[in-house]
């Protein structure tokens, strides 16, 4: 398959990845309450909604600041979980409808009327191309992966899905339909790795 191009019925997929080539990026940390830190990799990486929030949070949830600098549209917060401006989530709710739920928060010392949320990423599939992919199992837990150091995707398993996180192993991936509308706002803060 190695320089198939692209037909109709085929669609390209990205890892999206935080962007490392901006200098001084601020770097957002997980939530405090009461003096406790709260992961949100815990919380947000169950593929199903969260009724409630630990710890006795309410919404919007508080998120620290753990390095100031450049403000990002789109965010990697502590355990890999996504953190994005009110707009970014509105435009996935209509790439890709279901496929996230939207946590409101606030970013501790911005002004308040500023939106942003946290995604809790509800959609998962089993799509990792274990024949084109370099990967370790984990010999721990049994349908997971310890490590991927080279990520593929079977693209026919992934149909009818624009964002979801690769089954068995912490990837969060995107269509080339959610890219265009990525690209097409001027969204900051990720690179799209094909995959």
């Amino acid at each position: 398959m190695k320089g198939m191009a692209l037909t109709a019925t085929t669609r390209a997929l990205y890892r999206l990845h935080f962007e490392p080539n901006i200098e001084n990026q601020w770097l957002l940390g997980d939530p405090i309450v009461d003096g406790v830190e709260h992961a949100l990799n815990l919380w947000c990486k169950m593929q199903r909604p969260i009724a409630d929030l630990p710890g006795g949070m309410m919404t919007p949830v508080v998120l620290p600041v753990r390095n100031g600098g450049t403000v990002l549209d789109f965010n990697f917060g502590d355990g890999y979980v996504p953190i994005v401006r009110n707009e970014v989530g509105g435009m996935i709710d209509r790439v890709a409808p279901g496929a996230a739920q939207r946590i409101p928060a606030i970013i501790e010392g911005r002004s308040c009327n500023e939106q942003w949320n946290i995604l809790n990423v509800l959609d998962s599939v089993a799509c990792l191309d274990e024949d084109r992919s370099v990967f370790t199992r984990s010999k721990k837990r049994p349908g997971r992966y310890s490590a991927v150091d080279v990520l593929r995707c079977r693209e026919e398993a992934t149909r009818g899905h624009d964002l979801f996180m690769v089954e068995g192993w912490v990837a969060l991936i995107g269509s080339d339909r959610l890219k265009a509308a990525f690209d097409g706002a001027g969204v900051t803060g990720l690179v799209f790795q094909p995959v």
